[in-house]
C-alpha cells in the first residue's frame, strides 16, 4: 500500500522484536512506522514526518525536536508499543505513549492493516 507520492504506508521492520509505534494521517492517508525501543515516540514521528516531506511542524512544549500531535498538515493519531514476530507475520500491539499520553488507534490501525492480510494482529492492553 502507498500513501503519498512513494511513500510506502507502513515501513515493517526487517527483524522481530519489541518497537515504538506512531499512526499518522496526512490529508487521507495514513502511515504507520515503528523504531526501535531505545528511541522516543517523538523520535519515530519526527522522521514519517520528513519522510512525507513535512520539515515544518510545530514543536510539543517549545521542544524542536519533539513534533506537536498535530497541525494543519498531519495528525498523530496513536502512539504505543508493538512486539512484532518473524515468522509468522504477527503483530501484537501493547502500551501507549507517555510523552504523547496515547495508546494506539484501533480503528486505524485494523482500517490500514486492510492492506496486509498476510499479517495476524494481536492486542494485549499494558
Amino acid at each position: 500500500m502507498m500513501g503519498i507520492g512513494d511513500v510506502p504506508a507502513v515501513v515493517w521492520p526487517e527483524e522481530g522484536g519489541i518497537y515504538k509505534m506512531v499512526q499518522v494521517r496526512s490529508g487521507e492517508s495514513q502511515y504507520m512506522r515503528f523504531g526501535s525501543e531505545r528511541f522516543k515516540h517523538f523520535d519515530v514521528l519526527r522522521k514519517l514526518l520528513l519522510e512525507l516531506g513535512i520539515d515544518d511542524f510545530p514543536a510539543l512544549d517549545g521542544r524542536s525536536c519533539m513534533p506537536a500531535p498535530e497541525s494543519h498538515n498531519y495528525r498523530l493519531v496513536g502512539a504505543g508499543m508493538a512486539h512484532i514476530k518473524l515468522p509468522p507475520k504477527t503483530i501484537m500491539l501493547l502500551g501507549m505513549s507517555e510523552y504523547y499520553q496515547m495508546g494506539h488507534d484501533m480503528a486505524a490501525f485494523e482500517e490500514i492493516m486492510h492492506g496486509y492480510p498476510d499479517w495476524t494482529i494481536k492486542r494485549v492492553d499494558g
